[in-house]
């Protein structure tokens, strides 16, 4: 809550909760800051629809001149929604990983599509490996609004030097509803993304786990009405030394617990 002018006594007696929809129990129960800025909590019993923060004309705010000689009632609207949360796995049918064809030539070489692993980094030759999960996110609403959407992906190992050391970020594209064809082509490799560079995976995982959180771009482009899919790989191409240097994360053709996940936050407004 900001005043236009340096006040004092404000207490939480100075302000009323208006509500909408199904909220209940609504309090004002504590107001901290000074001058022209104070933070207001309200808490509620549950429910879900609006909360409008209003100024009483109690007679205790004062500018140290006079006090406010009258409260308002059009205060900010906020809305109280409630949210839930879908984890996908990807299809081990149609997911798999690519191999370049050669260091330069940015087109697929060879892939597999029924490994319980996926390689992201480099190859001997300093060829890149890049891979494809396949969601199928039709259950989403057609009308969700995405709040958060995270890629995870389980480690099982690493051969060689560890890619997220030598190789940079390691980055999501994705596309709807496929590359190219729902089933793992090598043109995959390189056709072209629906949307590019949407998020990038936390270099440091969580009990195994790397994340990457989608950014708005990403969000707002995943499928509600059919598939999903997204191209993970480094960066950095390769890191010069002809050497395989690649981690292998946990494929939709592990087991049920190993298989990559994205994890939506939505609400229906």
């Amino acid at each position: 809550m900001y005043f236009s002018e340096p006040v004092t006594g404000v207490d939480a007696f100075d302000f009323a909760a208006a509500t909408g929809g199904d909220i209940t129990g609504a309090v004002v129960d504590n107001v901290t800051g000074s001058g022209v800025a104070y933070l207001v909590t309200v808490s509620i019993s549950g429910g879900y629809g609006t909360i409008q923060l209003n100024v009483l004309n109690d007679g205790t705010i004062s500018d140290g001149v006079e006090t406010l000689s009258s409260g308002f009632t059009n205060g900010e609207v906020y809305t109280r929604v409630e949210s839930s949360v879908v984890t996908f796995t990807s299809d081990g049918t149609l997911d798999g990983w690519i191999l370049e064809s050669s260091e330069t030539s940015g087109a697929g070489g060879t892939l597999n599509s029924t490994a319980a692993t996926l390689n992201l980094g480099d190859a001997a030759g300093d060829k890149q490996y890049r891979a494809i999960l396949h969601f199928d996110t039709s259950a989403l609403p057609d009308n969700a609004i995405i709040s958060s959407a995270v890629l995870k992906l389980r480690k099982k190992s690493v051969n060689g030097m560890d890619p997220f050391s030598v190789l940079g970020a390691l980055r999501v594209d994705m596309r709807k509803p496929d590359f190219g064809t729902p089933a793992l082509t090598l043109n995959d490799f390189k056709s072209a993304a629906g949307r590019k560079n949407v998020a990038s995976f936390d270099a440091v995982p969580v009990g195994s786990w790397y994340s990457a959180n989608l950014n708005n771009t990403g969000r707002i482009y995943i499928n509600r009405t059919g598939t999903t899919q997204f191209r993970i790989y480094f960066v950095t191409d390769d890191n010069e030394n002809n050497l395989a240097d690649f981690i292998k994360f946990f494929s939709g053709n592990a087991g049920a617990p190993r298989r990559p996940k994205l994890v939506i936050h939505y609400f229906i407004p």
